[in-house]
């Protein structure tokens, strides 16, 4: 008589685990803020889905600018193996994104992290912010000539 046999996903690997999305690759910024996202697909180490949840993911958008803040990344447990991960950037830059399953810098790396990501500037913007720096510097050019002049007027006056 035929038996049955259950077969069931083993313990996640974060080797085997697949991360997919526009949020793995950079982009243009537009406005002050940009939201991104991408998905992880927790696998064993057989690549069977696990299509269960409870997995200690973590994450994180690391700036390769020592300057600039690091970037947390949500990471919400969808229940069945698979989970949404956002982050929201609000400063143009290189960046590595490190996800690992448990901590972060200790765990287990998921396969393919870090993933290099780089935003670069909106291009109005950028005109738009240089606009605004070059005419702050010519008022302050401005301000230092009149000075200058009402400086050597007294000094003529005292003479």
């Amino acid at each position: 008589t035929p038996k049955k046999v259950v077969v069931s996903a083993g313990p996640t690997s974060a080797l085997y685990s697949v991360a997919s999305g526009d949020g793995l690759e950079g982009a243009g910024m537009r406005g002050t803020a940009l939201e991104r996202s991408f998905s992880l697909e927790a696998r064993d180490d057989f690549d069977n889905p696990t299509a269960r949840g409870e997995d200690a993911w973590e994450a994180r958008l690391k700036p390769a600018d020592a300057k600039t803040k690091t970037v947390a990344v949500l990471i919400s447990d969808q229940g069945n193996g698979t989970y949404a991960c956002s982050y929201t950037v609000s400063q143009a830059g290189a960046y590595s994104l490190e996800i690992w399953l448990g901590k972060v810098g200790s765990g287990q790396e998921a396969a393919g992290s870090p993933f290099a990501v780089a935003f670069s500037p909106d291009p109005k913007e950028e005109v738009r912010r240089r606009h605004h720096q070059q005419e702050a510097r010519f008022e302050r050019e401005k301000l230092a000539k009149e000075a200058r002049r009402t400086e050597e007027a007294e000094r003529r006056d005292r003479e």
